[in-house]
């Protein structure tokens, strides 16, 4: 289990992180937030990031909060402005921007450890048929998009 001395470290608290944890929670709420979020000051640049990305990409998402709960990244939003068939396809996009911050965090050294993270397994079992597909969505990530990127600095 992920340890919030992590997250809440000390080394974290310097001013910028902490006015960019502000910032989040002030974007947040300029995105519509309707409850109090908690962005660890390790965490704001990132989480601003993120947001703007969303902003950007889906400026009719609206956020319901924001925050970080048992060490990992909490991002509540709302896709009622959007057509019904499009919110499967903007949720998925969002969830894997989401991913793409966590990674960034990790890697950061403000989040669950790597090694950890791409570790993580998430089980579907198909309702129909019964049999159940595994998935390490971080770990396809990591490897598509910020492994290539790592070799590409270091060669």
């Amino acid at each position: 289990m992920h340890s919030n001395f992590v997250t809440y470290h000390p080394r974290w608290d310097t001013e910028e992180n902490i006015a960019a944890a502000k910032r989040a929670l002030a974007l947040a709420d300029e995105m519509g937030a309707n409850c109090s979020g908690i962005c660890p000051p390790a965490w704001g640049a990132e989480v601003c990031q993120l947001l703007e990305w969303i902003r950007q990409q889906y400026p009719d998402t609206q956020i319901g909060q924001i925050k970080e709960k048992l060490g990992t990244l909490r991002v509540y939003f709302d896709l009622n402005e959007y057509p019904e068939s499009a919110r499967d396809r903007i949720r998925a996009e969002i969830d894997k921007e989401i991913c793409r911050t966590e990674i960034r965090l990790s890697i950061k050294g403000a989040f669950i450890p790597l090694s950890n993270l791409l570790d993580v397994v998430v089980e579907r079992r198909d309702p129909i048929f019964g049999f159940t597909t595994r998935a390490y969505p971080y770990r396809k990530l990591y490897d598509a998009e910020f492994a290539s990127n790592k070799n590409k600095e270091e060669g």
